[in-house]
């Protein structure tokens, strides 16, 4: 049996294919008997429009963009953003709306996309999981009209009233963290962390070398080591830092991942967390008090992160009115990955 059009629409409505079609879209312009009669008709019909066809008659395609400035492959494999976009897809299908995923690591192109996209009106909002550093992304989209959400710090070079942000507080954060393993003892403490040309890694950092200020503990830069964005990549970086620096008593991971990535390399070096070398990490995914022994993390509300940022760039769709930056609260979940440097062992 072929699929009804819209064309069956009108006339069982005994309306015009107009009609019919600002009916879809929500348009005031119809009655509300010739509303009622669309409606009745769609449903007896089981009518479901082409989207591609609606997009291109009308406002555009129902659809929002998320992207994320990384490899497909780094994104599949990290749980921020498979929790993130499973909860901004929750807000999506709510409002009828579909999603568009891009990734890339180049931001001319990823511009070049985004903008083709506005342009052929493919999506009505973009969300960013990301803020890098200078990101040409965020100043073209500044000058459009599309709503914007970027999940991460925003920092405004001109004001854009179609872009907000919705954060958490990566420096304090990290602040009371690093002041935490302080307290504990510890002052020769290593740092795996991600490239610094994301925000959120040049807070993090920022968070721990102020912690060390605040103590007056001397910043030693041979202890901070880029981890990349992998397991991979953060086990290689543990291995150097901990084969050079036998001295380092902690390790503040700026992610789980991270995390991971220590906790196996100091497995291949024996040394035992936390009797030897404390631990603690970023983020608090679903593994990370899975760990032997349970990782001391920073516990990031991610899925909150994409509930809020999509309800609030929905809001920005329906209303056209400029949303307000949002920060969400963190919780420090201390478990028994550190312990007190007198209840350490040294490293033989």
């Amino acid at each position: 049996m072929p699929k009804p059009t819209i064309q069956d629409v009108a006339a069982l409505a005994k309306v015009s294919v107009s009609t019919v079609s600002r009916v879809l879209n929500d348009h005031p312009a119809v009655s509300k008997k010739a509303r009622e009669q669309v409606l009745e008709v769609i449903e007896s019909l089981n009518y479901r429009p082409n989207k591609l066809a609606r997009s291109l008659s009308s406002d555009g395609f129902d659809a929002i963009l998320i992207s994320y400035a990384r490899s497909s492959k780094f994104a599949v494999d990290n749980p921020y953003f498979n929790i993130i976009v499973n909860s901004i897809g929750e807000v999506a299908e709510e409002h009828g709306y579909d999603l568009i995923l891009q990734s890339s690591t180049n931001q001319q192109e990823e511009v070049t996309k985004t903008l083709s996209m506005i342009a052929d009106k493919l999506i009505k909002g973009v969300i960013l999981l990301s803020s890098r550093v200078d990101d040409i992304l965020i100043e073209a989209l500044g000058n459009t009209d599309i709503p914007v959400a970027v999940v991460g710090k925003y920092v405004e070079k001109s004001h854009y009233d179609n872009i907000f942000s919705v954060d958490t507080d990566n420096f304090k954060d990290s602040l009371e963290a690093c002041k935490y393993l302080i307290r504990m003892g510890h002052t020769k403490i290593g740092c795996i962390h991600a490239p610094k040309n994301h925000y959120v890694s040049l807070d993090r950092i920022e968070g721990i070398s102020s912690a060390l200020q605040e103590y007056d503990i001397e910043i030693d830069e041979d202890l901070f080591v880029d981890g990349g964005h992998t397991v991979e990549s953060a086990y290689d970086a543990a291995l150097r830092l901990l084969c050079v620096r036998q001295d380092v008593t902690a390790i503040f991971a700026t992610d789980d991942i991270k995390a991971l990535g220590i906790y196996q390399a100091a497995k291949q070096l024996s040394i035992s967390i936390p009797e030897q070398l404390s631990v603690i990490g970023y983020n608090d995914y679903t593994f990370s008090k899975m760990l032997t022994p349970p990782l001391t993390s920073v516990k990031v509300p991610v899925y909150d992160l994409g509930i809020v940022s999509a309800t609030k760039l929905f809001a920005m769709i329906k209303k056209g009115l400029p949303e307000s930056n949002c920060m969400l609260p963190t919780e420090l979940k201390i478990r028994s990955s550190v312990v007190s440097k007198a209840e350490e062992s040294p490293v033989s």
